[in-house]
């Protein structure tokens, strides 16, 4: 095992944490930072293990912090996809602290908190390296575990100790719970649990029962899904809906002479036809430059694809040439036209369902300095998140979380 050792073997740091976590989840512009808070001068020439080693020779008792601060690295980052379930049974048992450890066999939340991140060795099983539990009183408000076990492929160097991290996150004020880990799924290290978000959902629920007695609700949230569109594409469209606004009793005078002409009567609409001419105009002032409506950042996001099966007679909605298999292994549509865009959203707007959508959040809004990339996915018993290209900061989690929470209500509210 490579090792660092300091103040004459006073405590070591591990080849996982050497090479993996600082290696891999630790960037010298979030080092700099945690240097930064704690005032500490570090020489940033040096690599991140020697500025580390330095650090802990001059403030050994400093290692805690340091410890929160990997755990924090791991949290974030590169963990981009968080799948988010809601709890169905309430109250349970494990809300309060002396049922907790009762339960967990254990004398005080000091035993059973632990931080093993400057020093473990990952298992081909998933094993606690982390845990934190936030309580007032005898009230829990949150649990954190940071579950690791190996990662190993074909591709990975045999000679360096590489690591998978799952971050559980049971927030029980909220009645939420979230996995939070990367979309790196090429893991062999155990067949029967692959690294995809259905399965690291299955395997966790169940030790979320098993440990803490919680059950989750296992609706699918393809309404919300869709709500995220619908919010969206009404907010992009609303300049072009307010130009038709003026002209609706004019829409209403026609749409009423063309039924009296053919014999017709309103009862007889069942296509909704006078909000169907409205609606076409919008159309003819968006195509008439598309480029442009694609790409105004007015709103506070754009729907760049989707995913949508119509479950009642097996169709899939194609827009373009532009579909490319995603991570899901799903189709996602790319809304490259405006027959691709309108074509599609009548069949949307009228299902109210999606699978799956993938978002482009602009910034001045909510905070969100740069362009966030967000796809959106909705299975049996969790939503799931996936931050797009680029590491995730912890404010950034934060914003995003709560603009879906926004959505969410509005979803309810419309049911």
């Amino acid at each position: 095992m490579a090792t660092v050792e300091v103040n004459e073997n006073t405590f070591q740091l591990g080849s996982a944490t050497i090479e993996d976590v600082l290696n891999s989840r630790v960037t010298k512009k979030n080092l700099k930072s945690y240097f930064d808070e704690v005032k500490y001068k570090s020489n940033s020439s040096k690599s991140k293990l020697d500025q580390v080693y330095f650090y802990l020779q001059e403030r050994p008792k400093d290692l805690a912090q340091l410890k929160t601060f990997f755990a924090k690295s791991i949290m974030f980052g590169k963990s981009r996809i968080v799948t988010e379930s809601f709890i169905a049974n309430s109250p349970s048992p494990a809300y309060h602290v002396d049922t907790l450890l009762d339960r967990l066999g254990v004398e005080s939340l000091e035993d059973y908190c632990t931080n093993l991140l400057d020093n473990f060795v990952p298992s081909q099983v998933f094993q606690p390296v982390y845990r934190d539990v936030i309580a007032e009183k005898n009230d829990i408000n949150a649990i954190n575990i940071i579950y690791t076990r190996l990662f190993r492929n074909r591709k990975a160097k045999g000679d360096i100790t590489r690591a998978e991290y799952v971050w559980f996150e049971l927030n029980l004020q909220e009645k939420r719970f979230r996995l939070h880990f990367t979309n790196d799924k090429t893991n062999e290290v155990d067949s029967d649990l692959p690294s995809n978000s259905k399965n690291l959902f299955a395997f966790f629920s169940r030790k979320l029962n098993r440990q803490f007695d919680i059950v989750l609700d296992l609706q699918n949230e393809k309404k919300v899904v869709y709500t995220i569109y619908h919010t969206l594409t009404e907010q992009n469209e609303r300049s072009y809906a307010v130009k038709v606004k003026p002209y609706l009793s004019d829409i209403e005078e026609f749409y009423s002479e063309m039924l009296n002409n053919l014999g017709m009567s309103s009862q007889d609409d069942t296509v909704d036809g006078k909000y169907r001419i409205e609606k076409l105009f919008v159309r003819m002032l968006i195509s008439q430059n598309f480029n442009d409506f694609l790409n105004t950042k007015t709103a506070e996001g754009r729907v760049k694809a989707f995913s949508f099966e119509n479950n009642g007679n097996g169709t899939r909605l194609n827009a373009s040439s532009g579909a490319t298999r995603d991570t899901t292994n799903d189709m996602m549509t790319y809304i490259e036209t405006s027959d691709a865009y309108f074509d599609n959203k009548e069949t949307i707007d009228k299902a109210k369902a999606l699978f799956s959508v993938l978002v482009q959040w602009n910034p001045g809004f909510d905070d969100i300095k740069d362009i966030m990339q967000v796809r959106y996915s909705a299975f049996d018993g969790f939503l799931e998140t996936h931050f797009l290209y680029t590491p995730v900061k912890e404010e950034e989690y934060g914003i995003e979380l709560r603009k879906i929470d926004r959505i969410r209500e509005r979803s309810r509210s419309n049911n």
